[in-house]
């Protein structure tokens, strides 16, 4: 009998310990979704890629916050023509978690899906959006847009998305909304805020107006602009079968390309991966992974604020959700409309379309906030009327207030450079020759070097940068 229990009494801790283990997992709830993702206060839904192809699947995954066991989510997905091509429900498990999926057809035209979704025990039906692409097209590209005003550490702009996910062969491409030059560099910025550059793809500066393309191997990147390091972003790139026999290696080269002397035209099949550029002289082969080509954009360039951001200012304004009730079925025509001509001032979403030479409504209000000041002056701000704070900011409030570089008149140096200057001037000896009555306060012909010559030097003047030029840094 001892021996007996002797033997049995492991076997029982091992069934125990292990039966706990599993039971905590399921009591738990765990969830993690997938890295394309979109929510709103009642729950979270994601997709497992940001890019597909025909013949295959989308597999969903969602959670709900406040929720009843058995009740369900509703999705629809909507093809580029706006007509529904997926209508089903998603019942949730005693978590509120759900999961589902959809096959796409082999015969689904290429272009943007959205995919919509609601909680059917919420009474609003507040609803949420993703973006899907659907190609049979290889060379697939997705875009990273850098907004007007990231340029600012204030407006707490970032690279958008600062996360992409994409397959091997995709070409990623950076365009520049801002007002003055970013770079695109791979590497990271550390806590301390030093940067480690480590070359693993080919980058560089990216002017206003102008794009930075690359198509890197299979790997995941980091990146940042070394000009405004508060700009950083990741890149993962997964392998792509059908190009595994020709593996494609990161570079640190970079080149140039004119788009009127040159056409470029690609070509991709198992065997094979180039870019051709012909131009009136010569041929010239190189391949995409080590090729990263800055071009001017074409007059068809893509909208500067994604899908996913005009549908979630829509969703959270019931203003705009009278204005335009298309957009619950996908039409974004006159929401994008709104967001040019005037959501640009009132959302912080939408900074990409902030007009060269405006301030938002909302940056003015936020600096009238933080100064008594500006609120003794000014204190019809307190209902709406910004006349007089707008003469303000821009006869003297770009002289103090970083959030309004985008009002510098030509030629003039703010105010709060002067200290930067100085520190400029006393890590050079060069400057100190030159102007060495700064020495004694008077900064007035430092000051005219800064616009002149000194915002090329030092990426502490990137605010003095003109408008289409790039610093030698």
């Amino acid at each position: 009998m001892n021996k007996t229990l002797y033997l049995l009494l492991p076997m029982i801790l091992v069934i125990g310990i292990y039966g706990s283990q599993t039971s905590n997992e399921l009591i738990s709830g765990y969830f993690k979704p997938y890295t394309v993702k979109n929510s709103n206060d009642i729950f979270t839904i994601s997709i497992d890629k940001p890019a597909y192809k025909p013949d295959q699947t989308i597999n969903i995954l969602g959670k709900v916050n406040h929720y009843s066991e058995g009740t369900k989510v509703t999705i629809e997905i909507t093809g580029p023509d706006k007509s529904v091509v997926g209508n089903f429900d998603s019942l949730l498990d005693r978590f509120g978690i759900f999961t589902s999926y959809y096959n796409i057809p082999g015969a689904a035209s290429n272009g943007k899906y959205i995919l919509s979704a609601y909680y059917d025990g919420d009474p609003h039906k507040k609803q949420v959006y993703l973006i899907i692409n659907i190609s049979d097209n290889q060379n697939a590209i997705t875009y990273i847009l850098i907004p007007q005003g990231a340029s600012t550490q204030e407006s707490k702009l970032n690279f958008d998305p600062p996360t992409v996910n994409v397959t091997q062969g995709t070409k990623i491409v950076w365009i520049n909304n801002d007002a003055t030059v970013h770079t695109v560099i791979s590497g990271k910025v550390g806590d301390d805020g030093n940067v480690t550059m480590d070359n693993r793809f080919p980058g560089g500066y990216v002017t206003p107006g102008d794009r930075l393309v690359i198509s890197p191997a299979p790997g995941k990147y980091n990146y940042f602009c070394k000009i405004h390091p508060w700009l950083v972003g990741s890149i993962t790139v997964n392998a792509n079968p059908a190009l595994a026999k020709t593996p494609l290696k990161p570079s640190t080269t970079a080149t140039k390309t004119k788009p009127s002397t040159a056409k470029i035209n690609s070509t991709a099949t198992a065997k094979t991966k180039s870019i051709i550029v012909k131009t009136n002289s010569t041929t010239t082969k190189t391949k995409p992974s080590t090729t990263a080509t800055k071009t001017k954009p074409s007059t068809n360039k893509p909208f500067p604020v994604s899908n996913n951001v005009l549908t979630t200012v829509w969703r959270d304004r019931k203003d705009l959700q009278k204005l335009y009730p298309e957009v619950a079925h996908g039409n974004l025509t006159n929401i994008t409309k709104w967001a040019t001509k005037t959501g640009w001032d009132q959302e912080k979403s939408l900074a990409a379309l902030i007009p060269p030479g405006k301030v938002p409504d909302y940056i003015l209000t936020t600096i009238w906030k933080e100064r008594k000041d500006l609120q003794k002056l000014y204190p019809e701000v307190a209902h709406g009327n910004l006349t007089n704070i707008t003469k303000w900011a821009k006869t003297t409030g770009w002289n103090q207030d970083k959030r309004l570089a985008a009002l510098i008149p030509p030629g003039k140096v703010p105010s709060y450079l002067d200290s930067v200057l100085i520190t400029i001037w006393k890590d050079r000896k060069d400057l100190q020759k030159l102007y060495p009555e700064v020495a004694h306060g008077n900064i007035g012909n430092l000051t005219k070097w800064a616009t002149k010559t000194g915002w090329s030097q030092d990426s502490r003047l990137s605010v003095l940068i003109p408008p289409g030029q790039t610093p030698k840094y």
